[in-house]
């Protein structure tokens, strides 16, 4: 074979090779992007006055720019499918949580202001007369900047802190949309949570906690941790696992004598609920008993976290 021959022979070689990865890169299914929970926090965080938002006594019907965004449109959960929202093109949000036949529904609107997009949603608040009937109260609005991502939204309450507030805590909300069958697994499977987000040094009322690649390491004791595929946190030891909820979050406390910056700190809460009185959480050491401690009829245990570097 002459070298005219060897070199059409290897150019061919190259080529299905070229072709081959071509059509592997389109016809390969997408990599699922774990997702920096505490990014997705500082994507979202602003405040009322920043954003130039009227006073929540505001009546919803004042945003003559206001619509409804119909990519709202649709039901969404969270992940341990406690609470469903549903968004409808009307204008109408509708909130339920599992276990209870009680539904409300409240009118909604969006507003796009300096790059943020904002969820404002009217709510009614409730009085009690001298019997502790419930009755209706003022309307107030509630806003919140909102990412959607494909089939997951991310929400955050729109900073509003009162003269008279001494602090202040924002939790972000994580939704996923439910296909026709009323399923959020596929949404969940495509927006896996990103263990990153907790690493750090995290103080908290019972005891203080480090999370690394290592792990997270309590009174000197290391455990594996993960995040499984129903977005909750999994602490394993000797072959001994716990799993728990979480939420994530910011706060805030006023400065001393009133004066200065307000006290910033990245924060997130774990929390179990044991079936019986035998049924603990393996990083006990860190959580409050809500039952021992407070008589609680449910065994919770709880604790809250809070990380020194600022959000």
């Amino acid at each position: 074979m002459n070298m005219k021959e060897n070199l059409k022979k290897i150019l061919a070689v190259l080529l299905c090779a070229a072709l081959a990865a071509a059509l592997a890169g389109c016809g390969g299914e997408k990599k699922a992007q774990a997702v920096n929970l505490f990014e997705r926090l500082n994507d979202l965080k602003t405040t009322r006055t920043a954003l130039e938002l009227p006073q929540v006594n505001t009546p919803i019907g004042t945003f003559s720019d206001g619509k409804a965004d119909p990519a709202l449109f649709g039901v969404w959960k969270t992940a341990d499918g406690k609470y469903t929202y549903t968004y409808a093109e009307d204008g109408t949000a509708t909130a339920t949580m599992a276990d209870s036949e009680q539904t409300k529904a409240v009118p909604f609107t969006c507003l796009s202001r300096q790059g943020y997009n904002i969820l404002v949603e009217e709510l009614e608040l409730m009085n009690y007369d001298a019997e502790g009937n419930e009755t209706p109260g003022d309307k107030q609005l509630q806003y919140s900047t909102y990412l959607i991502d494909g089939d997951a939204m991310y929400t955050l309450s729109v900073e509003d802190i009162s003269e008279d507030s001494s602090s202040y805590y924002g939790t972000l909300q994580c939704l996923f949309r439910a296909d026709e069958a009323g399923s959020i697994d596929s949404a969940l499977a495509a927006h896996p949570v990103d263990p990153a987000s907790f690493f750090g040094e995290w103080e908290g009322e019972k005891g203080n906690i480090v999370i690394d690649e290592n792990g997270l390491t309590l009174d000197g004791a290391v455990y594996a941790l993960s995040v499984n595929d129903r977005h909750q946190l999994v602490a394993e030891k000797d072959g001994v696992s716990t799993t728990y909820t979480f939420g994530v979050g910011y706060s805030k406390t006023a400065p001393d004598e009133g004066e200065g910056e307000w006290n910033e700190k990245s924060a997130f809460a774990l929390n179990y609920t044991g079936a019986d009185e035998a049924d603990k959480p393996n990083l006990l050491p860190c959580l409050t008993d809500w039952a021992a401690e407070y008589g609680w009829e449910a065994y919770l245990y709880s604790a809250s976290f809070t990380r020194s570097e600022a959000v």
